[in-house]
């Protein structure tokens, strides 16, 4: 369970996942290119020594409190770091994490690795009609979600991918969006959460890329200073 408090439990085959969501085919194609999720191109540039991030991050310092505040417009309270070493900004109704992608080291290793780490991710993400999962401090009480497989997306980092989580039984709405990214030798989950139904799907999902493109360029500022 995540330092402040979010409880989060997900049932999806025997593989654990952090909140996504799956639609029927022909709602998904909506999505897709209401998001304009696009299609990366040529394969990646890696290299098997060790990356640019060989100690842990404060990942709370990613994003800016004033573009937080832009995706949280009632945020009071500044990111609070999580047990996994992630971050999450929390509002009653809206949530957005920045979390690692696994729960392996990530520092240090690889270009490579990290490519490994992010398909395998990419390949482990499946599309599953039944997870329950709840955050106690945006006031998103145990709900019944379906999850999509990966969804392509606009770049972000050197790799992105992405999923989302749709409501089961009440509404079916969207409510939280993810991209996956991998920048050199670290690859980040980031997810935005919105269950008060102020925001449509594509807002939830523009919202996710959003912070997942803040995120990236912040890393990569950081690795152009060494």
């Amino acid at each position: 369970v995540p330092a402040g408090g979010r409880r989060r439990t997900v049932v999806w085959a025997a593989v654990e996942v952090t909140a996504v969501v799956a639609v029927i085919a022909a709602t998904t194609g909506v999505a897709h290119f209401a998001f304009g999720r696009t299609v990366q191109q040529g394969p990646p540039r890696l290299s098997e020594k060790p990356g640019a991030f060989t100690v842990p991050l404060n990942l709370c310092e990613l994003i800016s409190a004033a573009d937080v505040k832009r995706l949280l417009p009632a945020v009071k309270a500044p990111g609070q770091r999580t047990n996994r070493g992630g971050c999450q900004w929390m509002s009653p109704g809206i949530g957005l994490e920045v979390q690692p992608a696994s729960t392996d080291k990530q520092w240090g290793k690889s270009p490579r690795q990290a490519h490994e780490l992010f398909v395998n991710q990419r390949n482990g993400t499946r599309p599953s009609g039944q997870i329950g999962w709840s955050w106690s401090d945006i006031r998103a009480a145990m709900r019944s979600a379906r999850t999509t497989g990966p969804l392509t997306v606009k770049p972000a980092g050197d790799e992105a991918f992405g999923y989302d989580l749709y409501e089961n039984r009440k509404t079916g709405r969207l409510e939280q969006s993810h991209v996956v990214l991998r920048v050199d030798n670290l690859v980040l989950d980031v997810a935005y959460t919105v269950v008060d139904g102020s925001k449509d799907g594509p807002a939830i999902q523009t919202g996710a890329h959003t912070a997942a493109t803040w995120v990236a360029q912040a890393l990569n500022k950081q690795k152009a200073r060494g």
